[in-house]
């Protein structure tokens, strides 16, 4: 068995942030660092545009995700209150 690390944790307990979320996470990160070491106005727009983008995309997918949840358990109580919870 594999332990899990700090980042892969914090994403399984996150289900709804897909591999393409995740590695647009990780451009997002790449273009803040970017702008911070250049230090201007151009960088740190292209940084928050893509930031807000991104958080929006994230938004949409938890609803799909919470929706897909409701949806399918619907009739099982216990089911849905685990995925609340979660």
């Amino acid at each position: 068995m594999k332990e899990l690390g700090r980042t892969e944790m914090k994403f399984r307990s996150k289900p709804w942030l897909t591999k393409g979320i995740r590695k647009s996470i990780k451009t997002k990160n790449t273009l803040y660092k970017e702008s911070k070491k250049r230090n201007s106005p151009e960088s740190f727009q292209r940084y928050k545009m893509y930031r807000n983008s991104l958080t929006h995309v994230k938004e949409k997918s938890k609803k799909l995700y919470d929706n897909n949840l409701f949806e399918t358990n619907k009739a099982n109580a216990k089911n849905v209150w685990q995925g609340i919870n979660d």
